[in-house]
Formats: C-alpha cells, sequence, structure tokens
C-alpha cells in the first residue's frame, strides 16, 4: 500500500530523503570543499562552515593587503567559533585535535588576531598615507 503522506510530494521529496549523511572517519574535520548532505554532519555549525570557506576563498583570492588583512581576520573569527564552540578542526589536520590541542590553536588564533587588530587600522593608515604622498598613484588598483 502506497504512503499516503508523500502523495503530493513530488520529486523533490524523494530526492531529499535520498541524500545520506557523508561517510567519515572523522565527522570533526571541516573539509575544504562543500559535500552533500554535510549539513547533517555539521549541524549547528553547518551555517558557520559555509561563512568560514567564504572567508577561506576570499583570502585565497586577496590581491591587496588590506583586502587580505580583513579576509584573515574574518577566518579567524569564524575558526574561534567553529574550534571553541562546535569542537570542529579547520584543514589541514588529518585528524581531530586533542583538548590540549585544541586549547593551543585557539591560544594561537586569539594572538593572531589581536596582533590584527591593530595590524589593520594601521596598514589602512598608512595606505592612505602613501596615497596622498605620491597623490595618489600608491596604492592603485590596476586596471588590465
Amino acid at each position: 500500500m502506497d504512503d499516503v503522506d508523500d502523495v503530493d510530494a513530488g520529486p523533490a521529496v524523494e530526492q531529499q530523503r535520498s541524500v545520506p549523511p557523508p561517510r567519515r572517519v572523522f565527522p570533526e574535520l571541516i573539509t575544504e570543499q562543500a559535500e552533500l548532505g554535510e549539513d547533517q554532519v555539521y549541524g549547528a555549525a553547518a551555517e558557520t562552515v559555509v561563512e568560514w570557506r567564504e572567508a577561506w576563498a576570499a583570502r585565497k583570492r586577496a590581491r591587496l593587503t588590506l583586502d587580505w588583512l580583513r579576509a584573515e581576520r574574518r577566518r579567524l573569527e569564524l575558526e574561534l567559533r567553529l574550534i571553541g564552540v562546535f569542537g570542529l578542526t579547520p584543514p589541514p589536520a588529518d585528524a581531530p585535535w586533542g583538548e590540549r590541542r585544541r586549547e593551543r590553536e585557539l591560544d594561537w588564533r586569539r594572538r593572531a588576531l589581536r596582533r590584527l587588530r591593530w595590524q589593520l587600522p594601521l596598514t589602512w593608515s598608512l595606505h592612505w598615507l602613501l596615497r596622498g604622498l605620491t597623490l595618489g598613484r600608491w596604492g592603485r588598483t590596476r586596471e588590465r
């Protein structure tokens, strides 16, 4: 006998049901590339993982120092949340971290974030100072 609840559901429900969670040896590891059904693996952290991937990609493609510093700041903020709150391990790790390693990594990221927070305004000020001294010739993005 057919299931009466799914009569009007159509192929969308069939496709949704047919996505099993990815099989992983270590589900705590964050992957650089998105996988089908990974929201089941990461649970509440899935949205933060997507934001982290975007920040990671922005950092890789940043051509200017200020853009790189902003992307790095965002990436570190997200990693602090992923590691500290959700207990996940970002790449390039190949196995989940133990408690001591997790604390060391959190401490390293907090220090790096503090450095970035004073480095970003300093770099911004130097950028505009040099722009002014060179009458706008320094620090322009080049048109190709």
